[in-house]
């Protein structure tokens, strides 16, 4: 029988003929004509699996421009978005020595990255580009921004005038709008960038790209970048993720959480996941910023950030977030002496200084925050590290379980740790 891939030819047993019909059912295999399809019918009607509905489409509004939208109903703990950065990302100073600069992995650069690095022209001058230009800065380092813009000109300004990378150049960058501070500083880096990229390219590009270019290229990346965190959400690298920047919008109480994938010899994937159920036509959101914070310092830090004022239910009716507010500043306080008190390995005060602020955390955080879940892990772990209220450990594990398993999935390696725990 047929093959049940597509194909340009002809479904239908052994016709070689061009094929411009296709099944209107599955819409996975063709024909040269109607009389073809009937006769193969019978043959086809066992394989002919109408596919799923797409879980969510992109749609258009004056105010809000594109934005992604649930097609569907959708579940909680479902993967809507998943996608390769855009340009290979920057690892930060700090991680630099102990992760693949590849694939962002904690440990030495795997064989197979270095061989995909060796074979990619472009990742090679990245690469022995960068090595040049950090050698000439020493013993200053350029930021990860500013690294991250460089492989941006190296691409949208190529040697040889291959043509340039159109897609980054349209993102938004709102240098119009923003307010003077924000741009002073970042044509401040935008200088910085311009000299990294001349000290790392390989040779001079038909265009050579002025201080206004490199000025549009860093305004673009701070509207767009994505930190990259690890499972336990510290900051390890800075990447472009086109389909996520283009089309999903912030909300303080967002419908979806962002988070990373991490595979040898890949670059880190960037996946949204539901952390509610979202009935079908309702926008898909992610918070850009700590959401944790009153209204009033959310909306200034949007304005001031990404040149927006937020007008989401949230910060329209935040009740519950200017409620909270009270609470922010001790949880901040709280997670910095935490992790002292960890650094200083003394753990039983950490156990218990974390334990009296997780009601505060539960105050500030909305249910499904992965913030939260992490915390609640952490103090699990000091607990019965310390042997400290065994009970109130198992109760913080299981509720980090439930949290970080909607947010991560049950394939993230801190997910199957936790689990581990039981």
């Amino acid at each position: 029988m047929a093959s049940q891939s597509v194909s340009s030819v002809c479904n239908y047993l052994g016709c070689t003929e061009p094929a411009p019909l296709k099944c209107s059912r599955c819409k996975q295999v063709k024909y040269c004509s109607k009389d073809h399809q009937r006769r193969d019918w019978k043959a086809h009607k066992a394989r002919c699996v109408v596919p799923p509905a797409p879980l969510s489409s992109v749609a258009h509004s004056p105010s809000l421009g594109r934005y992604l939208v649930s097609a569907r109903s959708i579940p909680q703990a479902t993967t809507v978005l998943s996608e390769p950065p855009l340009i290979p990302p920057v690892l930060h100073d700090r991680e630099a020595p102990l992760r693949c600069p590849y694939c962002f992995s904690a440990s030495p650069p795997h064989p197979s990255c270095l061989s995909k690095v060796k074979a990619s022209e472009e990742l090679r001058q990245d690469r022995e580009g960068e090595a040049r230009a950090n050698e000439a800065l020493k013993p200053h380092r350029a930021p990860p921004t500013v690294v991250l813009a460089a492989r941006v000109l190296r691409r949208v300004f190529p040697p040889r005038g291959e043509g340039g990378d159109s897609k980054f150049m349209s993102l938004t960058s709102n240098v119009e709008v923003m307010e003077s501070s924000l741009k002073s500083k970042l044509r401040e880096m935008a200088a910085l960038g311009i000299r990294y990229y001349n000290l790392s390219r390989a040779g001079p590009p038909i265009v050579e790209p002025g201080l206004d270019d490199s000025l549009g290229i860093l305004a673009r990346i701070n509207q767009n970048a994505f930190t990259i965190a690890d499972s336990e959400l510290q900051p390890i690298g800075i990447g472009i993720y086109h389909q996520a920047a283009t089309t999903v919008n912030h909300s303080c109480s967002p419908t979806m959480v962002s988070s990373f994938v991490f595979r040898e010899t890949e670059p880190p994937q960037l996946q949204m996941r539901t952390i509610v159920n979202v009935e079908a036509g309702l926008e898909l959101s992610n918070s850009y910023i700590d959401t944790g914070r009153c209204t009033v310092d959310r909306r200034a830090e949007l304005l001031s950030s990404y040149c927006f004022s937020c007008s989401c239910a949230a910060c329209k009716y935040g009740a519950r977030h200017d409620a909270s507010a009270s609470q922010y500043a001790e949880v901040a306080a709280a997670g910095l002496r935490v992790q002292q008190l960890i650094d200083e390995q003394r753990f039983e005060e950490a156990a218990l200084t974390l334990k009296s602020a997780l009601p505060a955390y539960e105050k500030a955080l909305f249910a499904k925050s992965p913030n939260l879940g992490i915390q609640l892990y952490k103090c699990c772990k000091l607990l019965e590290y310390c042997e400290k209220d065994l009970q109130l450990a198992a109760d913080c594990r299981r509720k980090a379980e439930e949290i970080l398993s909607v947010a991560f999935g049950e394939d993230d390696a801190l997910v199957k740790e936790i689990k581990a725990r039981f």
